[in-house]
């Protein structure tokens, strides 16, 4: 059985699985001493289900095989530099070629859908790109009707997932909030005719802190006038999220929770909760929604679109729950939202000013109409 060891491995509920459930042992495809796990066939047929539909995998109705699939270093699970021979990756592939195609719907993960009497069912799409018909009807009726009518709806969803989703982030805990610019800057002074660099004051205490309520504009997570506060699980992340410009400089800030608190996670830890068959991972597709619309990128213009992620964050705090903690769109990092500032301390330990040297984009290229008659 191939051992795959947490540096090998790519894909973020991968590295999660084999930090929670794996052991001390040498990784088959590097030689390394490190936190491994045996090839576990139902987790990575539940990745494959995750990132990749039927049609990309089945010969039969015109997709590659999973060797020529996964066999590229731009595979999704796999770091192929770090093996020691592509015998030995082949060796790894060969075992996911080989898992069972079939299982039963409550006690495994299929990879096929096979046939009923009536002939051949659909393909199974990618869980990643399935959103839920369910919550985006809600998401529908926020045009309409206010968001208090609907919490009804929305609180049973939440309420299901709790049990899965409920974590706990210890008192101590460290994050990080940034904000642009600096509180204050000058050059130090001159000494023995030679003029000094220039010195940044950070933003520090309430300048970098959540906004007062009368000065909180409409978030992601918060209406216009509630104060929550919004920060990161590392400086990465909180710098990648005021989305800064080349050559602005912006003050980081850091804060200690200063006591244990309820939080509702949204991150892909959740999914090793749910890939142990058919029914658990169809059961997940409300989830992997609420988590796509709380990490979806939404441009300023369209900031009306936050309506269905307050009210998943208002159902949220009512059920007693400090925060919600999420993926970032723009990061490796998480997000964290607490519902009261109050429940973390400013510390000036690491506080500090950078400044910004380049920023990424990328994109995806989008399906265009040649007249305006195609999107009537």
């Amino acid at each position: 059985m191939t051992t795959i060891c947490v540096n090998c491995s790519k894909e973020k509920r991968l590295k999660i699985f084999i930090n929670e459930t794996g052991f001390e042992g040498n990784c088959k495809l590097c030689g390394e001493i490190n936190k491994v796990i045996e090839f576990d066939r139902d987790f990575f047929k539940a990745l494959l289900r995750y990132y990749y539909s039927q049609w990309d995998y089945d010969t039969h109705i015109g997709g590659e095989d999973f060797y020529k699939l996964l066999n590229t270093s731009e595979n999704p699970f796999f770091d192929k530099n770090r093996c020691k021979s592509q015998d030995l990756y082949d060796e790894l592939l060969e075992e996911i070629e080989q898992c069972e195609a079939y299982a039963d719907y409550e006690k495994g993960v299929s990879l096929f859908t096979g046939y009923n009497e009536y002939g051949e069912n659909a393909p199974f799409v990618a869980i990643k790109g399935h959103l839920d018909s369910k919550i985006f009807e809600i998401r529908k009726k926020l045009k309409e009707q206010n968001y208090f009518d609907l919490e009804n709806q929305m609180k049973p969803i939440l309420s299901a997932y709790s049990p899965n989703c409920t974590t706990q982030i210890n008192k101590e805990t460290i994050y990080y909030r940034c904000r642009v610019g600096c509180d204050a800057k000058k050059k130090s002074t001159i000494i023995m005719g030679w003029e000094q660099k220039m010195v940044y004051v950070p933003y520090r205490n309430s300048k970098i802190s959540a906004p007062p309520p009368h000065l909180a504009s409409n978030g992601r997570i918060n209406r216009q006038g509630v104060s929550f506060l919004y920060c990161a699980t590392d400086k990465y992340t909180a710098i990648a999220e005021v989305r800064p410009h080349p050559g602005d400089i912006v003050s980081v800030g850091t804060f200690r929770t200063n006591r244990d608190l309820k939080i509702f996670d949204f991150t892909e830890r959740s999914f090793i909760k749910f890939y142990k068959s058919d029914k658990t991972l169809d059961e997940y597709k409300k989830l992997n929604t609420l988590s796509e619309l709380l990490s979806m990128t939404i441009p300023p213009s369209e900031r009306l679109n936050y309506s269905i992620t307050q009210l998943i964050a208002d159902c949220i705090r009512q059920m007693g729950f400090d925060g919600i903690l999420f993926n970032s769109s723009i990061s490796d990092g998480y997000n964290l939202v607490l519902f009261n500032p109050h429940d973390v301390d400013y510390t000036s330990e690491q506080s500090e000013v950078v400044e910004i040297e380049e920023v990424n984009y990328e994109f995806n290229t989008k399906v265009i109409a040649e007249t305006a008659e195609e999107i009537k």
